[in-house]
């Protein structure tokens, strides 16, 4: 809401109106002193008002241009020019489109009314103040795009990065969990069904069907975890938008359509004879526009020189509406660039067609001096808010940018963890399933016991994956993250129950595990961590090497805690020993524990171990004492 006193800038405004009225009321022999200082001091109140009621202030000032008409001022006096063309540009600014556009109309009817009409005084009225309306809406228009770049800029600057970010990241673990999670809960379920189903008939397609969708599910969980592990926000550019390419083409079109609307001026409009020279030099001024917009600098300058050019030559260029407004688009133009050399051209131009005016006569100065004026104005305020709105939106970038930054890496860092216990949750418990189903296919034509037992551990391994995978989901929904999530599904038991129960759920699948506990840790993260990288260890022994011998042992040394599983199968003889660049190129799992491991300022290697076979060494620091078992205890 505007002020209620007026500000400097209004008094000054409004000073310099009255004075320019008076300054032209007093050139008019006859008119009396009282009416000039009647229509003076109505334009003063009038300008001055503007700043806080508009529509009726910019009235005020219609009223006085036609209270200097009734006093007897030929119309041909700018008294009026200067204060009305303020007037309409000002309500333009602060009033709505159709509240501002009465006003252009009344104007316009002002003009018509004091003077003989004629059509084209009319279209003479109508683009003088409906151009000086349309200046006035395309700084209104830049002003607020500037001022709403200016509040989203404040607003992003007040948010709290942090927030947002857990917001984004609490959005992207619910869709990601509900369609992971859900998938892989499904899979499971049904090859425990399957699972129960087949203990009854022991249909050996009943227990295929169990491996097949096992394999299904290590499938898809292997294409989820290779969607989480893709970073969530990439780069997207395209070509860039050949912008200058294309004003050039609408400024050649502007000249263009300027240069015919010249030609109707000679035509249509009574006593515009000119001569070749006349309009051919007109002309070139009109094709300046064609650069208005590339380069406003050049077109000022290729326009001052037919503008030189007629008065050295001693004709005029024709006059019309072409003319008024190809200067108000030039002026407009080089004031919008706001550069130092494109106003320096503008200066010239302006000098060199207000010179050849006042040569042909002296009365048209001033309506010439307006319309470049008023357009230079209105640019340069135009000129300002746009380096504002600009300003602002490149720091709304910048915070943005910022803030995608942070949230990206924060959305991967959700993603790898949801991978992780993802991956920690169902690998093992579906491929202890798989096998176990593998091993009931095999048992089934010699000992219907043993399958039923083999399938009855296919159901048990189910009823633990989905246990943990409920656990896990359940820790996310609530927006667990760290400690939390990492032994999500681990339960309340101590580390070496959890690693006893595991190594008996695989030496049912033909596993032999041999468990060397010689410290265990109290840290329940660290804790978490070594029964993971052992579960995961031992998955792929009985997957990539089934029946084979597993040695665990768990030590306390110098740098921490230290795991080393050892099995005696066969290594991938392309596999160096120990190395990152195994640990990194193994598969989802070892990767996942490599993170985790890391995570906590760790090491772990994968490769083949010094005698034959596969180990992984992990090695974690730990923050607090650990229990100190016997020096070897073997489960």
């Amino acid at each position: 809401m505007p002020s209620v006193r007026p500000a400097r800038e209004a008094w000054v405004l409004a000073l310099a109106c009255g004075l320019w009225a008076a300054g032209f009321l007093a050139t008019e022999p006859g008119v009396h002193p009282t009416a000039q200082g009647t229509v003076t001091l109505l334009v003063v109140l009038g300008v001055l008002g503007l700043h806080r009621f508009p529509i009726a202030a910019a009235l005020l000032v219609a009223a006085a241009a036609l209270a200097a008409w009734r006093f007897g001022v030929p119309s041909e006096n700018p008294a009026g020019l200067a204060p009305g063309l303020v007037a309409i540009y000002s309500v333009a600014r602060r009033s709505a489109t159709r509240q501002s556009a009465f006003v252009v109309v009344a104007f316009v009817l002002v003009t018509m009314t004091t003077d003989e009409f004629s059509v084209a005084t009319g279209l003479f009225g109508f683009v003088l103040f409906g151009g000086t309306w349309g200046f006035g809406l395309l700084v209104s228009r830049r002003s607020e795009a500037a001022r709403a770049a200016r509040q989203e800029a404040d607003r992003l600057e007040a948010e709290d990065p942090a927030v947002v970010t857990a917001e984004v990241v609490a959005q992207e673990r619910s869709l990601l969990t509900a369609e992971t999670v859900s998938v892989i809960r499904s899979a499971v379920a049904q090859m425990q069904r399957v699972a129960a189903d087949a203990e009854n008939s022991l249909d050996p397609r009943l227990i295929r069907a169990i491996q097949d969708r096992g394999a299904a599910a290590v499938a898809e969980l292997r294409r989820l975890l290779g969607l989480l592990r893709t970073d969530p926000i990439a780069e997207r550019s395209g070509p860039e938008t050949p912008v200058r390419q294309r004003r050039w083409r609408v400024d050649v079109l502007t000249a263009g359509a300027v240069a015919a609307l010249g030609v109707a001026d000679v035509l249509l409009i009574p006593d515009t004879e000119q001569s070749p020279l006349s309009i051919g030099l007109t002309m070139v001024f009109y094709a300046a526009l064609a650069f208005r917009r590339t380069d406003p600098a050049v077109a000022c300058l290729v326009a001052t020189v037919p503008a030189i050019l007629s008065i050295i030559v001693a004709t005029p260029m024709t006059h019309g509406f072409a003319e008024t407004l190809a200067t108000a688009l030039l002026a407009w133009s080089a004031a919008t660039r706001g550069e130092r050399w494109s106003w320096a051209a503008l200066v010239a131009l302006a000098s060199a067609v207000l010179f050849g005016t006042w040569l042909e006569g002296p009365a048209n100065v001033a309506i010439v001096a307006t319309l470049f004026g008023l357009p230079a104005f209105a640019g340069h305020a135009w000129s300002e808010r746009e380096r504002e709105q600009r300003a602002a939106e490149q720091q709304s970038s910048e915070l943005q940018r910022h803030r995608d930054r942070e949230v990206a890496r924060a959305v991967t860092a959700e993603r790898l963890r949801i991978a992780r216990d993802l991956h920690d949750v169902t690998s093992h418990a579906v491929g202890v399933m798989v096998l176990q189903a593998g091993a009931a296919e095999a048992l089934r034509p010699r000992s219907s016991r043993e399958a039923r037992a083999a399938l009855r551990t296919v159901q048990g391994a189910g009823t633990q994956a989905l246990s943990e995978l409920d656990a896990l989901l359940g820790v996310l929904d609530v927006g667990g993250l760290g400690t939390t999530a990492r032994t999500a599904g681990l339960g309340t038991e101590s580390l070496e129950i959890s690693l006893g129960a595991l190594a008996e759920r695989m030496r049912v699948t033909g596993v032999r595990v041999e468990l060397a506990l010689e410290s265990i840790p109290t840290d329940s993260v660290i804790a978490a961590t070594a029964f993971r990288v052992i579960q995961e260890a031992l998955t792929n022994s009985a997957r990539h090497a089934p029946g084979t011998q597993v040695r665990i042992r768990m030590t306390r040394g110098a740098g921490g805690l230290e795991v080393e599983v050892y099995d005696d199968g066969i290594a991938q003889p392309s596999q160096p020993s120990g190395t990152p660049a195994v640990m990194e190129g193994s598969g989802f799992g070892l990767v996942g524990l490599a993170e985790r491991v890391r995570s906590l300022g760790g090491a772990i290697s994968a490769g083949p171990g010094a005698n034959g076979g596969f180990a992984v060494v992990a090695r974690i620091p730990e923050p607090h004492p650990t229990n100190v078992g016997p020096d070897t205890k073997v489960v």
